[in-house]
């Protein structure tokens, strides 16, 4: 099954559990920030 990491409500999943890992969330808040 494949799951989507981005819903309707922003991104989708438990916080340190995949495939939020602090890795990908803090990959996400830098892409966030250089487009702010």
């Amino acid at each position: 099954m494949n799951q989507s990491l981005f819903g309707t409500d922003g991104i989708r999943g438990v916080a340190n559990e995949f495939p939020i890992t602090p890795e990908v969330a803090l990959r996400i808040g830098r892409a966030v920030a250089r487009v702010l």
